[in-house]
């Protein structure tokens, strides 16, 4: 019970990965036994595992040698084994991420490896830069030349170049102009850095040439001249100068004339610069012509000569002046004398074209002064006298006044008529008038009668004291009368006063008239009933105290309107006027009234009011006061009522509320043809209709 094992089991010798065999090797139990070792059994080395990543991050500039791509190893490596080979990429050498891959990195037989993948690396953008060349420029006018540049930085590789070209901005003017990338592009590998300049255009030189302009004598050296330039065709440019002037001022071929501050302005002046600033050129001065136009001047008959002037143009200039004076032709009558030249004259700078004048004589004024006349319109013209000036020469003045036409009230303009002096002399007139005063016209009211209580008759006027033929006709005003009579004045006598009249030549006096008034007796009207009846009661009414009668239209009026007896039947409280004339032709009012008593059924409870609503059935509307009208008696007792009428149509042809016996047969005016018609009447407040009919007679 207490043998034991010592020692251990060995195995055969190697590290490498694969299966050993087993040995006794020190595993004893003592000399009491005699071990043996069974088969079938080894001891093996497996493969260890290792993880390879590659370093994150790892890239390199486009166009450069690949690097050597690390990595690290999980867990490391026994000691003394190492890897062989290298990892590598996805294929590709433009910008971008390639993934790292194993390739043929190893670490031997004896590792189980494991490649950690999705580790990018990257080709970055190279970066290169273009510097625009300095001072590049053109002048004015030209075309530009080729944009150049400088490549910089890491350069180009690989073969690549660039396409396009530079550009500047847009203009043609002088100045700088930034210079652009333009089109110039190079391929995305390359970080593209642009160093920009300007390019300059400079102003175009510009030569200016003067010619001179001729001009005419002026006292001055100031001269014109016209400018030529050698500009761009379409240039638009303002050529001056500060001044140009003849080395002297007298006339000359060929005189040098100095131009000095030459300029230019206009649109594209800024373009161009001006190479000589001063220049010379020739030209002539002339003799100045001078037009000396003699004034017209004169004189009145009997005066002494006035001085003969004259105009210049253009005037003299550099203090010259004439010398010497014009004159004229001899006479001293009334008339025209030419003014010749004279012997005015001037210097040799100048050659003088003279215009001749005149100088008249003319008619010496005598003023006529005429009278102040007057007369009376409708007499006769009184002699025309006048006062004048003294004439010269003993000489006189026949003839006669006369004065404008007309025999109106007025002022009438004192003429010289047929007036006359010798031909050395011009009448003139005062302007004076023959006045013609207005003639006394008497205007008289004419006396009138009238009848007490009438209307006041139309006055009237007469006139006397009219000349010439006149009458009534030639009132611009015929006037009116007035009177402190009225109407309603008793009988007497009362004045009648005229005013008013305006007569065309004369002044009015007035004369009153008398206005008599007599007396009248009133009209009476009596009727053969009490004044209050029931509707559609027939009333005789009788007018006394008049030789003629009328009677007012009004309702219910059945016969008798132009006589003194009228015959009525009226279905409504009624006015009835009477105008009467009597014996002394005076018109004279009367009026009665008829009142219309509303039946009684209260005492007969069995009795409708309705029942007593009755209808006219036939009606003549021909204007003769009889049966003219729609009578419906008794209808005041229903103010509320309405009424209409239809034709056998059906059609309505009249329709009224509160109706009041006033349908004449009529629709809008217009008569109806004969016939029946019917109608119905509301009575309001829910009581029965009541239903008729009424036949329109006609002629």
């Amino acid at each position: 019970g207490t043998d034991a094992f010592t020692g251990a089991l060995a195995r055969a010798a190697g590290e490498n990965v694969g299966s050993y065999d087993y040995s006794i090797g020190t595993l004893t139990a003592g000399g009491n036994y005699e071990l043996s070792l069974a088969t079938g059994s080894s001891f093996a080395i497996t493969k260890k595992a290792i993880t390879i990543t590659p370093t994150a991050n790892q890239k390199k500039v486009y166009g450069e040698v690949n690097p050597t791509y690390t990595f690290t190893v999980s867990p490391a490596l026994v000691t003394g084994d190492n890897f062989s080979g290298t990892l590598t990429r996805a294929v590709g050498e433009n910008i971008g991420s390639y993934l790292i891959q194993q390739g043929d990195l190893a670490a031997g037989p004896n590792y189980e490896t494991t490649f950690s993948t999705g580790i990018l690396f990257e080709i970055t953008k190279r970066p290169i830069s273009v510097t625009v060349t300095p001072d590049q420029f053109k002048v004015y006018g030209e075309e530009d030349p080729d944009l150049v540049y400088q490549i910089g930085q890491m350069g180009l590789v690989n073969g690549d170049t660039f396409t396009g070209k530079l550009s500047r901005d847009m203009g043609e003017n002088v100045g700088q102009y930034p210079i652009k990338l333009g089109t110039l592009k190079i391929s995305g590998n390359y970080e593209l850095t642009y160093v920009g300049n300007y390019f300059n255009i400079a102003a175009r030189n510009l030569t200016i040439m003067a010619a001179g302009v001729d001009k005419m004598y002026d006292g001055t050296t100031v001269a014109q001249v016209k400018l030529t330039d050698n500009r761009l065709p379409s240039d638009q440019l303002t050529l001056s100068y500060t001044s140009a002037n003849f080395v002297s001022p007298n006339i000359g071929n060929n005189i040098k004339i100095e131009v000095v501050g030459l300029n230019i302005t206009g649109l594209h002046a800024h373009n161009y610069s001006i190479v000589y600033p001063d220049i010379s050129t020739l030209a002539s001065i002339t003799k100045r012509t001078v037009s000396v136009r003699a004034n017209d001047v004169e004189k009145v008959y009997g005066e002494a000569d006035p001085v003969l002037t004259y105009t210049v143009s253009p005037e003299l200039v550099n203090g010259d002046s004439f010398t010497g004076s014009l004159s004229r032709i001899a006479g001293e009558n009334v008339g025209q004398f030419r003014i010749s030249k004279g012997d005015l004259a001037i210097n040799s700078n100048y050659i003088i074209d003279f215009e001749g004048a005149q100088l008249t004589i003319k008619p010496k004024p005598i003023l006529i002064t005429p009278n102040s006349i007057t007369k009376i319109y409708g007499d006769s013209d009184p002699v025309l006298t006048f006062t004048h000036q003294s004439l010269l020469n003993n000489d006189n003045i026949t003839g006669n006044l006369v004065r404008e036409v007309g025999e109106d009230v007025g002022n009438y303009k004192i003429n010289l008529g047929t007036l006359k002096a010798p031909e050395n002399y011009l009448l003139s007139i005062q302007p004076a008038y023959l006045t013609i005063e207005k003639a006394i016209l008497i205007a008289k009211a004419n006396d009138m009668t009238m009848c007490e209580g009438a209307n006041l008759p139309n006055f009237s006027i007469s006139y006397t004291g009219f000349k010439r033929g006149d009458n009534e006709g030639v009132l611009i005003q015929p006037g009116m009368v007035n009177t402190n009579a009225t109407k309603n004045s008793p009988a007497g006598v009362y004045n009648l006063t005229p005013s008013g009249v305006q007569a065309l030549n004369y002044s009015v006096e007035y004369k009153n008239g008398l206005l008599t008034i007599t007396k009248t007796d009133p009209v009476k009207i009596t009727a053969n009933t009490d004044l209050k009846v029931k509707a559609g009661t027939t009333i005789t009414l009788t007018a006394t105290g008049g030789v003629s009668y009328t009677w007012d239209n009004a309702h219910g009026i059945l016969s008798g309107q132009n006589s003194a007896t009228l015959i009525v039947a009226p279905t409504q409280n009624t006015t009835y006027t009477v105008n009467a004339v009597n014996a002394n032709g005076c018109l004279i009012t009367a009026s009665i009234q008829i009142e219309i008593i509303k039946e009684n059924t209260e005492n007969d409870p069995t009795k409708d009011p309705i029942e007593l609503v009755k209808g006219t059935n036939v009606i003549t509307p021909n204007g003769d006061g009889i049966n003219d009208n729609l009578v419906i008696k008794n209808i005041e007792l229903f103010p509320n009522n309405e009424i209409i009428i239809f034709d056998l149509a059906g059609r309505v042809v009249y329709r009224k509320k509160g109706y009041d016996n006033s349908w004449a047969g009529t629709l809008n005016g217009i008569p109806l043809a004969k016939g029946t018609y019917y109608y119905i009447i509301d009575f309001g407040d829910n009581k029965t209709k009541k239903k008729g009919f009424v036949s329109i007679v006609r002629n």
